[in-house]
C-alpha cells in the first residue's frame, strides 16, 4: 500500500477575487490547502478496494464548494501532475501495473485515473487515483 495523496479544494474564482482584495497576501501555499473545505479529505489513493467504511459515495467525494457556489472538482498533489491534479475514482478493465492509467473511468469526469497503490491493481477492483488536470 502506497502513501495517500494529500487532497484539497480551492475555488478558484474565490481566490482570484480575494487575491485582488489583499495583494500582498500569499493564497499559493502555506495553510491555504489545508484550510479547504473539501468533503474529500482523506481518500484513500494509497490502496485499491478500500472497505466500504472508507468512502462515502463517489458523487459526493469528487466535488466540493464553498456554500452557496458552484461545486467543481477536488485536488490531490501528485508527483507527476503536481500539486492541481484532479482525484478520481475508476474501476479496472484489466490488470493495472503501478502509475499506468485505469481504463473504464465511472465518475464521468473523462480524465484518465492514474494507479498509485505502488501494485498492481486485479481485473474488476477500483481505486481512487490521481488525474492530469491539463
Amino acid at each position: 500500500m502506497a502513501t495517500n495523496l494529500v487532497t484539497y479544494y480551492v475555488d478558484s474564482t474565490l481566490k482570484t477575487a480575494r487575491e485582488s482584495d489583499v495583494p500582498l497576501a500569499n493564497f499559493d501555499n502555506g495553510a491555504n490547502n489545508a484550510a479547504s473545505n473539501a468533503v474529500g479529505i482523506g481518500i484513500n489513493t494509497g490502496d485499491y478496494d478500500p472497505k466500504a467504511s472508507d468512502w462515502w459515495r463517489t458523487e459526493q467525494m469528487m466535488d466540493s464548494q464553498v456554500i452557496g457556489e458552484d461545486a467543481s472538482g477536488l485536488n490531490c498533489i501528485d508527483g507527476t501532475f503536481g500539486a492541481t491534479a484532479l482525484v478520481g475514482f475508476s474501476v479496472t478493465a484489466g490488470d493495472i501495473a503501478p502509475d499506468g492509467t485505469i481504463d473504464a473511468d465511472v465518475d464521468g469526469s473523462g480524465f484518465a485515473i492514474v494507479n498509485r497503490t505502488g501494485v498492481t491493481i486485479p481485473t474488476g477492483s477500483w481505486a481512487f487515483g490521481p488525474a492530469n488536470n491539463p
